[in-house]
């Protein structure tokens, strides 16, 4: 079920002594996951790597640029970057495309999203949509947006929720991207809920937003619990919405908290 079981260690290191790279491999990514293993670790992923095997190199850039089981060597990590990005592995092409002057980033930022880097093609679709380093076409845009959200990235969901013109599709997006956690969909979603006068969902989307944080979400949350819109009045937890807002600096939800001590 995708997990290497222990009873499966001696094969794969009998495999690995024969210089079966994908044994290799597997066997330096178990010794990652073990707590003072990273030696034996770097040791499987060092012989995956000079035999070619791409995500061992990527692995091991990694690892020299964050000095886990090895010194930190910048140069090294590059090396390995490099090696596997010339395989075409993804996250390596995204390494090096974030560390990449502008004028070479765009290139590097394409061959990471056509080999798969989810994290590189909402960057495009972005970038086609504003014109960034590129001439702006909004179609690129949202296909590349549209690649990434079916490859799980929420916040590609929630930027095609603000491309569409039909309010369905709209939700549609802003609800996955709400499912998948973007605290922001959620706020727009509840705030097109109450402009729909659908108050008992509006309430509980910016109560969603409001429990990660959102500024915005809270004192709106507070202003739907203090009026009774959606449900019943609740003073004391709309303060304690107006609080948490006005401690990151909200000057209404600041104003209200006054109106509430003043008014009992």
């Amino acid at each position: 079920k995708g997990k290497l079981a222990n009873d499966c260690l001696d094969w794969f290191e009998q495999a690995a002594k024969r210089d079966h790279a994908s044994a290799q491999l597997i066997l330096g990514q178990w010794y990652a996951g073990q707590a003072g293993s990273d030696e034996e670790a770097v040791k499987w992923l060092e012989k995956a790597a000079e035999q070619g095997n791409r995500d061992a190199q990527f692995q091991l850039g990694a690892r020299y640029e964050q000095g886990k089981g090895v010194s930190k060597r910048p140069d090294l990590a590059l090396r390995w970057y490099e090696k596997a990005a010339a395989q075409q592995q993804p996250e390596a092409l995204l390494v090096l495309a974030r560390k990449a002057p502008s004028e070479e980033a765009f290139g590097l930022y394409q061959r990471a999203a056509n080999a798969g880097a989810v994290s590189a093609q909402l960057w495009l679709g972005q970038a086609y949509l504003v014109g960034d380093l590129v001439a702006q076409d909004l179609a690129l845009g949202r296909y590349w947006l549209e690649l990434a959200a079916g490859s799980g990235s929420h916040e590609a969901e929630y930027q095609l929720s603000l491309q569409q013109v039909d309010r369905e599709q709209q939700i549609h997006w802003l609800t996955r991207a709400a499912d998948g956690g973007v605290t922001k969909a959620w706020f727009d979603l509840a705030v097109l809920q109450q402009g729909q006068g659908e108050l008992e969902q509006a309430r509980t989307s910016y109560a969603k937003a409001a429990r990660q944080g959102n500024r915005a979400a809270l004192y709106a949350y507070g202003e739907m619990l203090r009026l009774g819109q959606g449900g019943k009045e609740d003073y004391a937890l709309a303060l304690k919405q107006y609080r948490l807002a006005a401690q990151q600096g909200d000057r209404q939800a600041q104003y209200r908290m006054g109106t509430l001590r003043e008014e009992g």
